[in-house]
């Protein structure tokens, strides 16, 4: 299965971390795929695998977002988002 998302400018997106699954594995929304810098206008809130834990990303501009665990570089997420997802 794919992902197949889009990501609309000043629309106000929440991710629940909660679930003991994402522990040790923190959500970022970064700028390329290999994911070093990190998109603008997003949160953190808590810490993943917690109750309460969350991101919230508010894009501001279009452009690409790349989704990525902080914790293993590249290679979580680019396994089902390398061409990104575009923000109209």
């Amino acid at each position: 299965a794919s992902l197949s998302l889009n990501f609309e400018v000043n629309t106000i997106y929440t991710f629940d971390l909660s679930d003991g699954s994402n522990g040790g594995h923190p959500l970022q929304l970064v700028t390329t795929l290999i994911g070093s810098t990190l998109y603008s206008n997003q949160s953190t809130v808590g810490t993943a695998g917690t109750a309460g834990a969350k991101v919230v990303f508010t894009p501001q501009t279009r452009g690409t977002v790349f989704i990525k665990c902080s914790n293993h570089g590249s290679g979580m997420g680019s396994n089902y988002n390398s061409p990104g997802i575009p923000v109209i």
